[in-house]
């Protein structure tokens, strides 16, 4: 019990006050509203760089943010939540591959343009992005050279981008691949399944903010798939969101979000079609 107390007693406690600067700071720069019930989640995931800063007190660490916004990278990194694994919500997977790639290759090929874009805006620590891209190259096959495509996947942590193209993963990570896709894809070394080149080299991972007033992209996506981000933004800042992404798709192009999210679509014209999937009108 002795060991237990310690461990207790060394944790840096936070004030109301703090709590809630250290919320406005997270909202303002990254959009996340974090409400009272993530409290322990903020003090137990700041403590180590705060002791690593030799700080005693979380207003030190405020001042400092202050001081030096660069350290909101570390801040990003650290209140950022990044579950996943590979086929989260299987479902949107097949109906990408089986109802909507053909629909897309049928419009561009009518375009005279052999070119697919999709992004996916949460990349995490890259399962989502791995799986999107294994669909689209399963999907064209023997035709996947005659096209112009590939994926942007972008993230707010780069901890996780980094976890992303190193691109191995424990089996239960994988669990629900099949074994032909695994053998396709992935080499098994040390306990790990890694991604083949093949499909890594398909995919441009980059580090992106999605509170950035405008996107530097230069639009015309197919897909763009941001799944499990907006629960933790409040109805503005969704609104926000839906509209750039709205202005980032081609006409009749497609956003995924996740299953537990919806958009109010007040000010961007989407149309629901699918269980989480909604088309630009």
């Amino acid at each position: 019990m002795a060991g237990v107390t310690s461990i207790i007693s060394n944790v840096i406690p936070i004030t109301d006050s703090e709590f809630r600067h250290i919320c406005d700071i997270v909202y303002e720069n990254f959009g996340i509203s974090l409400g009272e019930s993530k409290k322990s989640l903020v003090i137990g995931r700041l403590q180590k760089v705060l002791r690593a800063r030799k700080f005693k007190k979380f207003q030190e660490y405020i001042d400092y943010l202050h001081e030096h916004p660069e350290a909101l990278t570390e801040l990003a990194n650290r209140v950022s939540t990044n579950h996943t694994f590979f086929y989260r919500e299987y479902d949107h997977f097949e109906i990408f591959e089986k109802e909507l790639l053909p629909e897309i290759k049928d419009l561009r090929i009518k375009q005279g343009k052999r070119k697919i874009k999709l992004w996916c805006a949460a990349a995490s620590k890259g399962d989502e992005p791995y799986t999107i891209m294994i669909h689209l190259m399963r999907f064209l096959g023997r035709d996947y050279s005659l096209w112009e495509t590939g994926l942007l996947a972008t993230d707010i942590s780069e901890d996780a981008l980094r976890e992303a193209i190193k691109g191995a993963y424990l089996p239960e990570r994988v669990e629900k691949v099949d074994k032909i896709t695994l053998g396709e894809y992935f080499d098994y070394e040390n306990g790990m399944y890694v991604v083949k080149d093949v499909l890594r080299n398909e995919i441009m991972f980059k580090k992106f903010n999605l509170m950035t007033p405008k996107f530097p992209f230069s639009g015309d996506f197919d897909a763009i798939f941001c799944r499990n981000v907006m629960i933790y933004f409040d109805e503005q800042t969704k609104e926000d969101l839906a509209k750039k992404m709205f202005d980032q798709l081609r006409p009749g192009g497609y956003l995924f979000v996740g299953h537990s999210e919806t958009l109010a679509c007040t000010h961007a014209p989407f149309k629901h079609v699918k269980s989480a999937i909604y088309q630009k009108a």
